[in-house]
This record gives C-alpha cells, sequence and structure tokens, in this order.
C-alpha cells in the first residue's frame, strides 16, 4: 500500500560480489545515450540582447537518456542517467513539470498494471534531488537493457513528483543518510553474472554527436586518447559538506583561446579542489574566484562578451562555440580539454543570437556537469572507488571487459590519435603537444589563483594485474522512440566472452549480516541554483524498515496516469532546468 513516508531502514542481507576463481562467459553491456533536448519558453519579439529576461526563456537544458524495458510483457521507457543519484524511478508527474508538460507526455511511461511480474514492496519514499522531488512506490519486477534480463530488480514508480519531466537512472553508490539501501542496478547486473564488477564507462560525446554509449562491466579503447588516468574516489569524510558522491580532486584549470596562448588560472596539486562528476548536470560549477577567472577570461578575449548580473552567466556570441578555443581542466599528469563548443550554451534563441559560458558559481559542491563531460572518457570503478579519465575521442570500436579487483579496469592506451593542442595549463602534464602563436609566448597570469585546501591525500590502493583474453561480440543498438531516422539497429546486448587467470586477495562484498531498522540522516545541498547556496536543502524526508522477502502480489493502490494532478512542493533537483533571469529556476 501507498504511504506517504515510509520507513527504509535495511533488513537485506546481500551476497559478496566477486568470487576468487576463474569464470567464464562473464562480460560487458554496451547501451546507446541518446541526448534529447528540452522545452523552454519562448522569448518574447520585444526583447533585447542586453536585456537579463530573455535569458530566462531558453532550452531547459540537455538530458542523456537510455531505454530500458520493464515488466512481463517488456515495456519501454526513457530514463536520464544520473551519476549523482543512485535509484531507478519511472513515471514522472507530467503535468506538475512546467513548460515541459508536452515533451514529458511525448515518452511512453510504464503500466504496471499490464505487468504479471511486478510485486509491490508496500513501501515508499520522497527522493529529493537539486530541482524537483519524487515520490517513489519501490516494486521489485524485471528490468531489460538489450538481452540482459534483470530478474526482480527493486525499482521506484512514481507517484508525485515535481519539476522532472523524465524518470532516472541513477548510478551513483549508496549516498548514505536516509536514503533507502537495497540493491541498485549495478548490483543487480553484478549479482546475476552479467558484469563482472560494479564498474561502467560513460561517454557523452560532443554537442556536434547526439549518440554516445554507457558500457556496463567495460571500455571502449577507440573512444578515447591516451592512458586512463586513475583519480581516488574522496572519501565522505574528507568531501564536501561529507557527501558521498563521485568527488575527485581537480588540480588545474586554464583556458586556451583560439589564437593562443594558453593561460592557467587555477593551479593546486596537493591535493587540489574537490569536484564530482554528474551527468545528470548540465552545466560546470566552481568556486565563485574560478568562476569568475573563466568568465573574465572569455570578457577579454571577447569584447563583446559581458556578464548577466541578474544570472551570474557571462553571454556570449553564439559564433564563438566555433572557434577553436577550450577550456582545459587538470587531474595530475591529465589535462581534459574542453572545446568552446561544448562549453558554450545555445539557449535556442537564434533571433538573439544568446549563448553563454556553461560555467556557474558554487562554493560548497563544486560540480563537474555536461558541458565537462562531454569532452571526458570516464569510467567509474565502484568497487575500488577510482575515476578513470581520459580525453574523449572516436576512432571505432574495441570492448574490453572490466575485471574484478583492484585492477580491474584495463590499463590500455586510447586507439585514438591525439589531436594538435595549445600549451597546456597543467604543469608537468604528459599529454598533448604545444605550439604558439608566431611571435607569442605562453604566459601565466600574475593574478593566477591558487588554493589552500585542507583536504588530506587520498592513497591510491595497491595493485596488482590480471591478464585474461577476450572475444568481442557486439551489434548497434536502438534509439529512444523519440528520436527520428535512428541510426541504430535493434536493441541487442555487446558481450565479450573472457576466460580469466586472476585471483584477487581481496573481493568487493555487502555485508552479509543483516542490520537492523536504523534511523539515519543525509545532507543533500543544492548544487545547481543561480547563487552558492550556504546551507543545505532539505534532508530526505521518512526513516523505517523494509524486508523484500516474501513480497506482496498485489499492485501499487493508486493508479498513476500521465498528467496526474500534485501540488508540488519546494525542492530543487541536481539536473534539468536552466532559467537564467532572476527568480528563474536554475540547475
Amino acid at each position: 500500500m501507498l504511504s506517504q513516508v515510509a520507513s527504509f531502514g535495511l533488513l537485506v542481507s546481500f551476497v559478496t560480489l566477486a568470487r576468487c576463481q576463474s569464470e567464464t562467459g562473464h562480460g560487458l553491456i554496451k547501451y546507446p545515450v541518446t541526448a534529447v533536448n528540452e522545452p523552454g519558453l519562448t522569448a518574447g519579439s520585444s526583447a533585447k540582447r542586453q536585456d537579463a529576461v530573455p535569458l530566462s526563456n531558453g532550452k531547459t537544458g540537455t538530458l542523456y537518456t537510455i531505454q530500458l524495458s520493464v515488466g512481463t510483457p517488456a515495456q519501454p521507457v526513457v530514463v536520464v542517467i544520473d551519476t549523482g543519484s543512485s535509484d531507478l524511478w519511472v513515471n514522472p508527474t507530467c503535468s506538475a513539470a512546467p513548460n515541459q508538460v508536452d515533451f514529458c507526455n511525448s515518452f511512453p511511461r510504464f503500466d504496471y498494471t499490464a505487468s504479471s511480474t511486478l510485486n509491490d514492496t508496500g513501501s515508499s519514499f520522497r527522493l529529493n534531488y537539486g530541482k524537483g522531488s519524487a515520490l517513489v512506490e519501490y516494486v521489485t519486477d524485471v528490468v531489460t537493457l538489450g538481452s540482459v534480463v534483470l530478474e526482480d530488480q527493486i525499482f521506484g514508480i512514481n507517484t508525485d513528483s515535481n519539476d522532472i519531466p523524465l524518470g532516472i537512472l541513477g548510478l551513483a553508490p549508496y549516498l548514505g543518510g536516509r536514503l533507502p539501501r537495497y540493491p541498485f542496478v549495478l548490483d543487480t547486473m553484478v549479482a546475476q553474472s552479467e558484469i563482472n564488477s560494479r564498474a561502467f564507462s560513460l561517454d557523452l560525446r560532443s554537442v556536434d554527436s547526439p549518440d554516445g554509449s554507457i558500457i556496463f562491466g567495460g571500455i571502449d579503447t577507440k573512444k578515447y586518447i591516451g592512458n586512463l588516468e586513475k583519480r581516488a574516489i574522496i572519501p565522505s569524510s574528507s568531501a564536501p559538506l561529507g557527501t558521498d558522491r563521485y568527488w575527485i580532486y581537480l588540480t588545474s584549470v586554464g583556458i586556451t583561446p583560439p589564437a593562443g596562448p594558453s593561460a592557467t588560472l587555477y593551479a593546486d596539486a596537493s591535493p587540489g579542489l574537490p569536484v564530482f562528476l554528474d551527468s545528470g548536470g548540465t552545466l560546470t560549477r566552481l568556486p565563485t574566484p574560478l568562476y569568475r577567472a573563466i568568465g573574465e577570461a572569455f570578457l577579454s578575449e571577447f569584447p563583446d562578451a559581458f556578464l548577466d548580473e541578474p544570472s551570474g552567466y557571462y553571454v556570449v556570441d553564439c559564433s564563438i562555440a566555433s572557434s577553436p578555443g577550450s577550456v582545459d581542466f587538470g587531474f595530475g599528469a591529465k589535462t581534459i580539454r574542453v572545446a568552446y563548443k561544448d562549453v558554450i550554451w545555445d539557449l535556442g534563441q537564434p533571433d538573439l543570437n544568446i549563448c553563454v559560458v556553461g560555467v556557474l558559481p558554487e562554493d560548497d559542491e563544486p560540480v563537474l556537469g555536461d558541458s565537462f563531460l562531454r569532452a571526458a572518457y570516464v569510467v567509474y570503478d565502484q568497487d575500488n572507488r577510482n575515476l578513470h579519465l581520459a580525453q574523449a575521442a572516436n576512432c571505432g570500436t574495441e570492448l574490453v571487459a572490466i575485471e574484478k579487483g583492484p585492477d580491474a579496469v584495463p590499463s590500455i592506451v586510447g586507439g585514438c590519435a591525439a589531436e594538435p593542442t595549445s600549451s597546456t595549463p597543467t604543469p608537468g602534464s604528459t599529454t598533448g603537444t604545444t605550439s604558439t602563436t608566431p611571435g607569442s609566448k605562453a604566459t601565466t597570469p600574475a593574478s593566477q589563483i591558487t588554493s589552500s585546501s585542507s583536504y588530506p591525500n587520498v592513497t591510491t590502493p595497491t595493485t596488482i594485474t590480471s591478464t585474461f583474453s577476450s572475444t568481442t561480440i557486439y551489434t548497434i543498438t536502438s534509439c529512444p522512440p523519440t528520436v527520428s531516422q535512428c541510426p541504430y539497429g535493434q536493441v541487442t546486448t555487446e558481450i565479450v566472452t573472457l576466460t580469466t587467470t586472476f585471483c584477487p586477495g581481496t573481493t568487493a562484498s555487502y555485508p552479509t549480516t543483516e542490520k537492523p531498522a536504523t534511523t539515519l540522516s543525509i545532507s543533500a545541498p543544492c548544487l545547481n541554483c543561480d547563487k552558492p547556496s550556504s546551507t543545505s536543502s532539505p534532508a530526505i524526508t521518512g526513516t523505517g524498515s523494509y524486508v523484500p522477502t516474501t513480497p506482496s502480489t498485489s499492485k501499487p493502490t493508486t493508479v498513476v496516469t500521465a498528467g496526474a494532478e500534485k501540488g508540488p512542493s519546494v525542492v530543487r533537483m541536481s539536473f534539468l532546468i536552466i532559467g537564467i533571469a532572476g527568480a528563474a529556476a536554475m540547475l
């Protein structure tokens, strides 16, 4: 039965996810990622380019989605890939998604009354995001990705959401606090031997290439340049506001204007600036001094650029997106160069030719969103708490499975050749080449930002090597039904058949003992708002217990239909809306 606030402390016994033995038949799952632009309001005909008001009327963002199937018989659903949250849920309340009702209703919905394998757990929970929230009823049912079938997967069916036009596939680790704890999608993939480790790689692609991919349990060595830089995930005890996310240290930021040379805006290698990587966030948010330094660099390079004070956006001519410059982010020895075309955000107002620099201020929890991730190839390794980064590229397909153990992610140099670049802003960088404009000299501004962060260094676990042979079998999958002229074929799974001779000294596992129901707490600050927030946003509501044993065969008692009217609450979600003027809702 439905409840407004359900108890969800965990009494679940988990199984060991990795075992010390030789195995065959384990593989990976490659799935297409499709970029979908959300609609916005239409700018008034009397708007002027220098006005603040038109900035609130543009496109609300790009969502990176995949299509799943749920239930028996299988029903297609489209969900947003979000590395900033953990839960899978479907069926948003379209009538409570302002300016996006038609967009929301254009996607298929899951009719759970038609599924013969659905079981209602009787527990519900309100999930709060940076903008928006969703009250979900937890059920178990079949979830299908291509030919991979996840039996009895726990996920949520929304009964009352606001400001959210699509369901969400959360791929973050358990965030702690009062959030519900149960086997998430990655956990089930490992438990059912579909993949070897709780790890996946994400390739969002550039704005001029709307299709990317996510590979559960594997990497594609033809989608990046150079080596994969391993960076330890910062533990929650050392992370900003004590949150457990995909935090790593950013050690430098620079800018390479079209005419060169590169200039360093920030550098601190001991240990650096904590940032977390969030595929559910459209923009990048950095501490105010660094945000200003990037903005001032654009003002200096492009005389027509200006700062829109009400919104905090640096407004530029859209033609800048086609310039050869970049904003450069350093992670130790690796520099990820984000081309102007990816960092400049088009607000969808061609008459005004308004674009903005995709960076906003955030002093509490800095985040690298899609405006950064479009230029990066990132491997998220939950089991070993590492992220692996490289410059994204595309020179074919060569799939390799991720194994178990400390060296699970293969240390394979990317198959794509490096492109010529300007001088790097990262001292000691081992990637890229250096060139300058004739007669010019690489310089560093005297006002370079430095940091005296108190965050301790994170020690990377001792590694050992593993060897395995693999045979790649793959086909290209289909797009969501909303994408016309889809270049893909029928949805399938790309499998790597392998034999591994690796036997780790330790295994990744969940506790096998039952845990009593407990009251927990979580800090969920607003990462994507107009201005930096000095306090965290409201905590997740509700505490209690959940026992997924002998599940009920009943269906949820409330039928959720598209457009079901619910009163929106005042909460915020970490992705979705780009509104720029004054009181506009921000990412």
